[in-house]
């Protein structure tokens, strides 16, 4: 589904990600971690099609990807990215009619997740403009617009940010819901956003990942593996907390 041979992305000051390999064949959760800085958004917004990249090759869908060629692949991806999706002048609803639009040619396909809306307690938002709602109550509703015409391959950046305690297990549920017929692949610095959830596990450190393994069993239900993993392979090796202040 997903394959990236020795990919790069430089930004002017030299920043960015470089040697990126990686493939994933079937659906499932892949959580990248990393601290901020490591280089996790980048990685994204060049998967996405944001970004091109500088170097590399990416495949989607067992095609070779040309940033400057034909985009119907991103018809089978969906992206909610830290920053703003919704936009602000219009409402939650109308962001939706739009997003159906764009990702199948159907504005009434966003009906068809009324349950998970109800669920995620986001029904009395939908006559809201977005630019209305708080920063927790907006990121529950980019969340939820991920499930409309049920893309194949879904990015996350960074969907923990401001949500409650209820708003990320409802963010571990729906992870979970999703990655049992779709490949979800979710990047974040908090590890309670994964906590309990068999996944994958890409630890980014300094634009390069530094670990790729699968993580099940009885320490990852204690949520205890994931942490002394990336404790021992990133945090320990980087002088702690003082690296983890540079960003």
């Amino acid at each position: 589904m997903l394959r990236c041979n020795d990919l790069h992305y430089a930004y002017p000051d030299g920043r960015g990600i470089s040697a990126i390999d990686l493939a994933i064949a079937r659906p499932g959760l892949v959580a990248l971690i990393g601290r901020n800085g490591s280089g996790k958004t980048t990685l994204l917004n060049v998967l996405s099609g944001r970004l091109a990249p500088s170097g590399g090759n990416l495949r989607l869908f067992g095609r070779l990807i040309d940033p400057a060629g034909d985009v119907a692949w991103k018809a089978r991806l969906a992206y909610c990215p830290s920053d703003d999706l919704l936009i602000g002048m219009l409402t939650v609803r109308e962001n939706y009619e739009l997003i159906g639009w764009l990702r199948c040619g159907d504005k009434q396909a966003w009906r068809a997740i009324g349950h998970q809306i109800e669920a995620f307690g986001c029904g009395p938002y939908l006559g809201l403009p977005a630019a209305e709602l708080s920063a927790g109550q907006l990121r529950r509703c980019m969340i939820l617009s991920l499930l409309i015409g049920r893309a194949e391959l879904v990015l996350l950046d960074e969907p923990g940010n401001d949500l409650d305690i209820e708003g990320i297990f409802l963010l571990r549920d729906l992870l979970a819901e999703l990655a049992r017929e779709r490949l979800v692949l979710v990047s974040t610095h908090i590890i309670d956003v994964v906590r309990r959830l068999e996944l994958r596990a890409l630890f980014m450190e300094a634009g390069r990942l530094v670990y790729d393994g699968q993580l099940s069993g009885d320490g990852l239900a204690a949520g205890h593996q994931l942490e002394d993993l990336y404790r021992s392979l990133v945090w320990d090796k980087s002088a702690g907390p003082v690296a983890a202040d540079r960003g």
